[in-house]
């Protein structure tokens, strides 16, 4: 007698489908309006517009007090990196509509260790973004400077120092803008092994 076929259970139980992750229109509408605000802010500020530099300001930020406001505390607590925050906001827009399930809450530190980073990193040098007027921190803002000379500049120096932060900002940055940061490694580390291969042929 012939064994009956069993049935897969995943083809007759709805319930064993794989959830569809849906696009999280209300995060990514969000996040796109904050993008948008804070890319415009800072692209039309001046020192001029905002309370904190004078207290008659003679012009207007596009995104009015709020946008003038906000970019002259983003410029003196970060500094250059915080250009970063428009960037990460857009790119949340995408992946809340196109692949929300990794909108995760790692992914948010990662982007805050990557802006830490950069502005350690911006708090190392004097040659780029020396705007006192704008910069009113230094290059990397209040953060940086608390990052890089209160805690790396005397125990690892600047090469170590260099080398740590580097290191940090290069993986969050991998970690945010790549689903699987391992599967990276992996084909990084493939090319290189078929890059000897290849030069040893």
């Amino acid at each position: 007698m012939p064994k009956a076929e069993r049935s897969n259970p995943k083809d007759s139980d709805p319930s064993f489908e794989v959830p569809r992750h849906r696009p999280r229109w209300l995060t990514g509408l969000a996040c796109l309006i904050f993008a948008v605000l804070f890319s415009v802010a800072l692209l039309d500020f001046q020192p001029s517009q905002s309370y904190q530099y004078t207290t008659n300001p003679t012009t207007a930020n596009l995104v009015g007090v709020f946008g003038a406001e906000y970019s002259w505390w983003s410029y003196h607590l970060i500094g250059a990196a915080t250009w970063l925050v428009p960037i990460f906001l857009f790119w949340m827009t995408y992946i809340s509509l196109r692949s929300a399930r990794s909108l995760a809450g790692t992914r948010i530190v990662a982007m805050v260790a990557c802006i830490a980073a950069l502005s350690a990193l911006a708090s190392m040098q004097s040659v780029f973004f020396d705007n006192k007027s704008v910069y009113t921190a230094g290059p990397g803002g209040a953060l940086g400077s608390l990052v890089y000379d209160g805690i790396f500049k005397d125990s690892l120096g600047v090469f170590g120092a260099a080398l740590i932060l580097g290191l940090i900002y290069l993986t969050s940055l991998l970690f945010i803008f790549t689903r699987d940061i391992g599967l990276e490694f992996e084909k990084i580390v493939h090319a290189f092994q078929e890059w000897r291969k290849t030069r040893a042929a």
